[in-house]
């Protein structure tokens, strides 16, 4: 779930990372989430919606 989190805090930061940049030098409407607590609930809750 690292990744996932990665993403969610940071898009940009993180698609950069993957294609060998510092930022990913694209547009995007998500701009991330910042508090961590967020971050942990949307992963909850993604986890709970795919098992039904």
């Amino acid at each position: 779930m690292k990744t996932l989190s990665a993403f969610l805090a940071e898009p940009k930061t993180y698609l950069g990372s993957v294609i060998g940049k510092p930022k990913a030098n694209t547009r995007m409407a998500f701009g991330g989430i910042k508090n961590e607590e967020d971050i942990r609930d949307l992963i909850a809750y993604m986890k709970e919606a795919s098992a039904k």
